[in-house]
């Protein structure tokens, strides 16, 4: 292109006649110990980086195949994973089921992103106790529980997962403020899968304390789309003349519930 011997790699130039790239690496900041304008960490022969942008899924095998098909039922698209890495590869032209542009576009966005997002597969096998469908503090994902909402409602399960690309994309780097920015993007998906888009958000609440080791949590998007999870907890009840930091004249009794991340059970609600 205008006479220059460039090669482009997608996240910026390599001037053949210098050896040398045009720009910074975009993802320079992330890793202050290599030179900016190094390719690859300088092992091109071990690593690739074809766009300098990524979404890595690392997980065995069999929890990547199992990821991307879920992807795949949601949004009509093919997606595939190599070096632990997401990418797009193009739309099914036979797929015929409800798909999601707000997933679709949730998903590319973090594939564009300039920022790599490391998002590890577990509970390839069984449910990851530690795990409630993904956690937010170290950026894992529960293959086994997205399973279980899969085979409770497939909208559920794609909805899931949007909320979760969202969650971690959030600029504001904060759980909470990222989770409810989320509640939105995951009740529209939600709405896009089951052919309603009047569903905007999702609320949910527990029922009551843990009992027999599990906790009732209700997941509503509107009036006649429910669904009842029960997740590991455990109760106690403390006894004190505390209220609300204040002292009353009459003990009161205080539940604490602590959550394992064990999913037990999904079920659609009539």
């Amino acid at each position: 292109m205008h006479g220059l011997n460039w090669q482009d790699f997608g996240a910026r130039w390599l001037d053949n006649a210098r050896m040398q790239w045009t720009s910074m690496d975009p993802l320079a900041e992330k890793y202050y110990s290599i030179s900016p304008y190094a390719y690859c960490m300088n092992n091109p022969v071990r690593n690739v980086d074809p766009d300098g942008k990524e979404i890595q899924l690392p997980g065995d095998r069999k929890a990547q195949d199992a990821y991307v098909q879920m992807l795949h039922n949601s949004t009509g698209n093919n997606y595939s994973i190599a070096k632990n890495k997401l990418s797009y590869e193009g739309v099914d032209a036979d797929f015929s089921e409800n798909k999601s542009e707000i997933l679709t576009n949730t998903i590319q966005k973090g594939i564009d992103a300039k920022d790599v997002y490391t998002l590890s597969l577990v509970g390839t096998e069984s449910d990851d106790k530690g795990v409630f469908i993904d956690r937010y503090k170290d950026n894992k994902i529960d293959v086994s529980d997205l399973k279980s909402l899969g085979d409770a409602s497939s909208a559920l399960q794609g909805a899931a997962i949007g909320h979760f690309l969202n969650e971690v994309q959030d600029p504001s780097n904060d759980f909470n403020t990222a989770h409810k920015a989320s509640l939105g993007v995951e009740g529209k998906i939600y709405g896009e899968l089951i052919g309603d888009k009047t569903i905007t958000t999702r609320t949910d609440y527990a029922t009551g304390a843990a009992r027999n080791g599990y906790q009732t949590v209700i997941y509503q998007y509107n009036a006649t789309n429910k669904f009842e999870l029960q997740q590991g907890a455990k109760s106690t009840i403390t006894t004190a003349n505390i209220l609300n930091g204040v002292k009353v004249p009459i003990p009161v009794n205080t539940v604490t519930t602590t959550l394992t991340g064990e999913l037990n059970s999904v079920k659609k609600l009539p």
